[in-house]
């Protein structure tokens, strides 16, 4: 796993940022950010709070947490990073096409699970019709 300040580095380096406009930006020396970066000394909370509302970025990310339950894709995390910076409309726009593109999934799912219920019981019913026939013919047999 990277260090904290690998990936602070990477991070400012990808959202185009020099270390000098990154420190400008955080308030800092360059050669503090640098001390940062190459993990010889680590930034306080408020600067850490700073970079993170600066990058906007996740601070479990930046901290190097890693949650089981919260394992994001790099493409889940740039849909939810674009997700944020839809108005409201924007917002409610693909929680309504998510929601009908679940439903044809959770439909589809029914239709499916109905056929395989339908089977089953066209089955059950031949079975119990071939028990009944052959019931029927030993009882006559014994006549």
């Amino acid at each position: 796993m990277s260090t904290f300040g690998e990936r602070l580095r990477a991070e400012r380096e990808k959202q185009g940022y020099s270390q000098k406009q990154f420190a400008e930006a955080l308030g800092i020396t360059p050669t503090r950010l640098n001390y940062w970066e190459k993990d010889k000394r680590e930034p306080d909370v408020l600067n850490i709070k700073k970079i993170l509302d600066i990058l906007k970025i996740d601070s479990d990310y930046l901290l190097g947490i890693d949650r089981n339950d919260n394992k994001f894709t790099e493409k889940e995390r740039k849909l939810i990073k674009k997700y944020r910076l839809l108005d409201q409309r924007g917002q409610q726009a693909v929680e309504d096409t998510l929601n009908r593109e679940l439903k044809y999934i959770l439909d589809d799912k029914k239709q499916s699970n109905m056929s395989e219920i339908a089977s089953d019981a066209i089955d059950t019913i031949d079975k119990i019709s071939e028990n009944m026939f052959k019931n029927q013919n030993d009882s006559v047999r014994k006549k």
